[in-house]
């Protein structure tokens, strides 16, 4: 009976788990008996029947539903970091390339060849050889004029511009201006002659960041002297720049000429320089050495009280202008002697109004040096175009005083006027190694704080098919008429 019991029970999980073969474990039932020993049948549950609970198993594929999960996409709302991307906006940060802007929002305007000097003097320049600066004067108190450095800008946003000028194309040496949102230009003065400058205008924001940039670059005409601009003084122009007969150019910034700095008890002076003034002469020319042709007297400034320009010696050479020039050999012995040693530079020269005593000497130095005749008569009438009045060479008093000029200067030796101004000096004790020391001195070939000669030169400018070197020959034709009388040699 036992046996028979166990095995009824493995025919029931038979015919659970092995399909089709619930056939068998009837048979060997009926081959058992079929009833239990309560007299009872054992029932063995169809194939349906069983299958019914293990249903509730298959809901294991409810896991499907549990793809619910994926649900789990509309987690991808956490795309709405993607609306995160609004910072995308870092993008307008981008203005901090500007450096090569590529908008034309900002937009330098200043190109090209500039004249730092007023109008009446480049006429009277253009004019060239034979023009009579009567046609041209206008008395004035700046032969300088300012050269603007202008931009437009197309949008806005800007709260200051920044203008950097300078004379090296990496802007190495730049001088910068600062200037508020509405200005469009800024005025530069004292720049040098016959040099290219670069130009970098940048706008900046309320946070100090750029936001656009543009560069530009201009030269200064190689026409005239260089003006310079220093409060209550006049007349005032730097001695370089000029392109000499040996074929060198003059530095600038180690010697100036002009008008006197003081109010002399005799009048002749409308002001006198102002402390911004003095700072400049000191601070940023350097000025070491004023060498005044008047008297102490005739200045009023003594050699006690010194020089008004902090830190610079004051040395007075007296001297008078035009022909009575060749009587001062020992003042011009001093003068050219002072100009031998490169630690006296550099030098402010000048009188009363810087033009008959210093223009007299600065017409001898600069033919000494090379510049060429037309330039040299140029340098005397240009004080024409300041506060003390017409010098012309053609006409009234003046022309009777340079041609008498002309005349004594042409009784030395030389076949041009620098080797009879050689001649002249040598002939008062200048030696010729003072003269030649002068010359490496003013050629830059002897260093001197200060000097400045241009790394890009502008183009020599020609004037009405003209240039001006090949205007040099006909450069007195107004006033000399005698000329060949006036060359011999006396």
């Amino acid at each position: 009976m036992q046996t028979k019991k166990i095995l009824t029970r493995i025919c029931a999980l038979c015919s659970v788990f092995v399909m089709g073969s619930f056939g068998g474990c009837a048979l060997l039932e009926s081959m058992l008996g079929g009833t239990s020993s309560e007299g009872s049948s054992v029932q063995v549950e169809s194939p349906e029947t069983s299958e019914k609970p293990e249903k509730p198993d298959t809901p294991d594929t409810p896991d499907v539903p549990d793809t619910p999960d994926t649900p789990d996409v509309p987690d991808t709302p956490d795309t709405p970091d993607v609306p995160d991307t609004p910072d995308t906006p870092d993008v307008p940060d981008t203005p901090d390339t500007p450096d090569v802007p590529k908008d034309n929002m900002l937009t330098v305007l200043t190109e090209g060849e500039v004249f730092p000097y007023i109008d009446n003097i480049k006429e009277y320049l253009e004019a060239g050889a034979g023009a009579k600066v009567g046609d041209y004067y206008q008395a004035v108190n700046s032969q300088w004029a300012p050269v603007q450095i202008k931009w437009k800008f197309d949008t806005t946003g800007a709260r200051k511009f920044v203008v950097e000028y300078a004379t090296k194309e990496d802007f190495s040496d730049a001088v910068t201006v600062e200037v508020g949102p509405t200005k469009r230009a800024v005025d530069v003065y004292n720049l040098y002659k016959s040099t290219t400058y670069y130009v970098r205008v940048t706008a900046f924001n309320s946070k100090k960041e750029a936001l656009y940039t543009d560069t530009s670059e201009f030269y200064t005409t190689d026409l005239g002297p260089r003006f310079m601009k220093i409060d209550d003084v006049y007349n005032v122009r730097d001695l370089g720049g000029y392109e000499t007969s040996s074929g060198k150019t003059l530095v600038q910034g180690i010697a100036y000429r002009g008008g006197g700095l003081t109010i002399p008890p005799k009048g002749g002076q409308p002001n006198e320089i102002s402390e911004d003034g003095k700072k400049y002469m000191s601070e940023v020319l350097g000025i070491k050495s004023e060498i005044d042709f008047r008297t102490e007297n005739e200045s009023g400034i003594t050699l006690e009280q010194g020089s008004v320009i902090p830190g610079a010696s004051l040395t007075y050479i007296t001297i008078n202008a035009y022909a009575p020039t060749f009587d001062y050999d020992d003042e011009y012995l001093q003068f050219f002697a002072m100009l031998a040693d490169k630690d006296n530079y550099p030098f402010y020269i000048h009188c009363t109004g810087g033009a008959d005593r210093t223009g007299s000497a600065m017409f001898l130095l600069h033919t000494m040096l090379g510049v060429s005749d037309l330039e040299c008569l140029q340098g005397f009438e240009l004080t024409s175009f300041s506060v003390y009045g017409l010098r012309d060479t053609q006409s009234g008093y003046y022309k009777d005083s340079w041609e008498a000029f002309m005349t004594k200067l042409n009784t030395y030796a030389g076949n041009t006027k620098q080797e009879k101004v050689e001649t002249w000096a040598r002939s008062i004790g200048v030696t010729q190694e003072q003269i030649d020391t002068i010359k490496k001195i003013f050629y830059g070939e002897i260093n001197i704080d200060k000097a400045f000669q241009p790394s890009k030169k502008t183009e020599a400018r020609s004037v009405m098919g003209k240039s001006l070197r090949q205007q040099y020959s006909d450069v007195l034709a107004a006033w000399t008429i005698q000329k060949k009388e006036n060359e011999k040699v006396v």
